[in-house]
């Protein structure tokens, strides 16, 4: 079994840097190798450890906590592959190109709701400062609350993991 997680080639018309690049496949793939352990990911031309020290893009966070977690779980349930992948070109015009594939004992998801002030999020029993949480999701602080802007704070995320690493 295949779950399949599109993540976006370009930043989405409505947030500030529309159309940039996010680099997501290179982050999840650098997040992947410093998951093991290594230093730095090992990829030509990264930057993203050696220069920045990030780990990478580790997770996703999703709307629709509970659509998520019945995908996850039965994934874990079969140990199934989470398909992460992104779009060739135009989103929904394009061919699907894949990322990476993560075996289902790699994947888990956490239930995260904002913050009234959007500061943070409540996962598993504590609050995660939206630095960290940004950080992990590959992106800065800013540009992952222009990407939730519209987002009702009071309903629950899923952030889907793509390694071991939980918060």
């Amino acid at each position: 079994m295949k779950v399949v997680v599109i993540l976006s080639k370009a930043f989405p018309p409505k947030h500030p840097k529309a159309g940039w690049e996010t680099d997501f496949s290179l982050r999840v793939k650098c997040g992947q190798a410093l998951s093991d352990g290594a230093r730095d990911c090992g990829f030509p031309y990264c930057g993203l450890c050696r220069l920045y020290n990030e780990r990478g893009k580790i997770h996703t966070c999703r709307i629709d906590y509970d659509y998520w977690k019945k995908r996850i779980n039965r994934l874990k349930e079969v140990g199934g592959v989470l398909s992460v992948r992104q779009w060739s070109g135009v989103p929904f015009r394009s061919r699907q190109e894949t990322i990476v594939d993560i075996p289902a004992e790699y994947v888990g998801i956490q239930r995260a709701v904002f913050t009234e002030e959007m500061e943070g999020a409540h996962i598993a029993d504590d609050i995660v400062f939206v630095e960290e949480l940004a950080d992990n999701d590959g992106l800065s602080s800013e540009d992952f609350l222009a990407w939730f802007k519209d987002h009702d704070p009071s309903r629950p995320l899923a952030v889907i993991h793509f390694t071991k690493f939980r918060y």
